[in-house]
């Protein structure tokens, strides 16, 4: 058995002159042991302000860490503020090392300033000296409360083609949003928004079981698209909102996507702007292969020409909301001014007058009123980019 892939087209038939249709992806994994090999990284800010209670939940959420992993899975612990330390380095947790871990973390202090990008390229080498598969699950845990500059989406994007992801959380109010956005994206990883110090243990601990549910690590996604089909965006629609970066190389891209993960489907949407054919032709707009490490599996999209009214008037409604609303929710989670917001608030607008009624648009004018609306913007952002299936 493999994974099922499932695509579908919003228009599957077009005029001579060609244009535009959409494209939905769904990946469902297979099922697979549920317990993949687990190669973690804590990356932890430790300047200033992180003393008290956010340090405190720290420690104990290290701890819950710790009762997880099994004498097969390797635990790295970095520290950073105005440099980054590796308090330990990639070391398989038998009861002794975990013994040894726990009275390094009772030893953990603050002070100082935060270099988030030291700490994530020591976390990053930590991982690098062991050996990998497409069974393993790479893992940077990065948990801040400040802001560092620099170029993050190099920094994440080297993580990501050494097969590592990074899932970076803020917490409280005063960290670097778009840091912490960009390493979780960039690295096909995860971004998350912390209220509270007691919020940490959860996180640490949720990331590092959903790790053992990977069935197949650093999947990539190729699409090779016929001449004169035109890709335009790409977003990727659960787990989690976020644009898809794609490099063309002549008519052929890689696209890099999360490991895929039991029981946590994968959806990518596209839009695509099909060429002038004459009525009567099949015509292929893409091919996509889904690649790991046990083998491919592949899916088109494929439209049919036609000039017969019956059938250009077949529009499957729910793949065209699907990438609207994608592209929606990821204009309303950037958005930074009132005005971009009341631009996004607009777009829903004209939706609901193409699809009145329709759920997804319900859910999307939801979804932006707890952005705009919301006592915390950051914890509404947080939530409205984590999209799970209906089904």
């Amino acid at each position: 058995m493999g994974h099922s892939i499932d695509t579908r087209l919003s228009r599957p038939n077009l005029p001579d002159k060609g244009g535009i249709t959409y494209g939905e992806m769904v990946i469902d994994p297979d099922s697979g042991s549920g317990n993949a090999a687990r190669q973690i990284a804590l990356c932890v800010d430790v300047s200033g302000s992180m003393h008290g209670e956010k340090i405190d939940s720290v420690r104990q959420g290290i701890q819950w860490v710790l009762g997880l992993l099994d004498d097969a899975d390797h635990l790295s612990l970095v520290t950073f503020n105005s440099s980054a330390d590796e308090l330990l380095s990639a070391t398989k947790m038998t009861e002794d090392q975990k013994d040894r871990v726990r009275s390094m973390v009772d030893q953990m202090s603050t002070g100082g300033g935060t270099d988030i990008q030291d700490g994530i390229r020591k976390a990053r080498q930590t991982l690098q000296q062991l050996p990998d598969d497409d069974q393993t699950a790479r893992r940077i845990l990065l948990l801040t409360d400040g802001q560092d500059t620099g170029n993050f989406e190099r920094l994440a994007e080297e993580c990501a083609d050494m097969g590592m992801s990074i899932m970076s959380a803020g917490i409280g109010t005063d960290y670097d949003e778009d840091v912490v956005r960009t390493l979780g994206e960039k690295s096909q990883g995860e971004w998350r928004h912390l209220e509270e110090a007691n919020d940490i243990r959860d996180f640490f601990g949720d990331k590092v079981e959903e790790a053992s549910t990977v069935v197949a690590a650093n999947p990539e996604l190729t699409l090779n698209v016929t001449t004169g089909t035109e890709v335009q965006e790409v977003y990727m629609g659960m787990p989690q909102v976020q644009p898809v970066d794609v490099d063309w190389q002549d008519n052929t891209a890689v696209i890099k996507i999360p490991d895929l993960a039991e029981g946590s489907a994968q959806k990518l949407v596209f839009k695509f702007q099909a060429p002038e054919r004459e009525a009567g032709q099949e015509f292929l707009l893409a091919n996509a292969t889904l690649s790991t490490g046990s083998g491919e599996q592949n899916e088109q999209f494929a439209i049919d020409y036609t000039d017969d009214p019956d059938k250009l008037r077949v529009n499957n409604e729910d793949v065209e909301v699907a990438f609207e609303g994608t592209k929606l929710r990821n204009e309303m989670i950037e958005a930074e001014t009132q005005v971009e917001q009341e631009q996004v608030e607009t777009r829903i607008e004209e939706m609901e007058e193409l699809h009145p009624d329709h759920e997804e648009v319900t859910r999307l004018e939801e979804d932006h009123q707890t952005i705009v609306e919301g006592d915390d913007p950051r914890a509404a952002r947080d939530d409205v980019s984590r999209v799970m299936d209906d089904e």
